[in-house]
């Protein structure tokens, strides 16, 4: 990860397009979770938030301890290892945040 956010890599700065997608509100979650009592939904929204991605890969049908587990505790889970990329993610930007502020003169 640090090798493709270097400078020395040759895409470094190289945006063509950036899309934010920002996390979705409480009150969407009915469409992802048509079953889903209100308690349900909140405690859907506590451990994925409004991330369409993450809400696009639980399964409407199965309760929310069937999608956790699925997504999040079975090895072959697609967000597995989405708590370490998070965090990894995070050192990567927070380092290079650093490496920036070392370099300007007079900081």
């Amino acid at each position: 990860m640090e090798d493709l956010l270097a400078e020395t890599n040759p895409l470094y700065g190289r945006v063509t397009l950036r899309l934010e997608v920002r996390q979705l509100p409480l009150r969407d979650l009915p469409g992802f979770f048509p079953e889903y009592s209100a308690e349900q939904l909140t405690e859907t929204y506590a451990i994925f938030g409004g991330v369409p991605y993450y809400l696009t890969l639980s399964d409407q049908h199965a309760s929310l301890r069937e999608n956790v587990i699925n997504l999040l505790l079975t090895e072959t889970g697609t967000l597995i290892d989405e708590p370490n990329t998070l965090l990894l993610r995070k050192r990567v930007l927070h380092k290079l945040g650093i490496m920036n502020l070392a370099r300007k003169p007079g900081t």
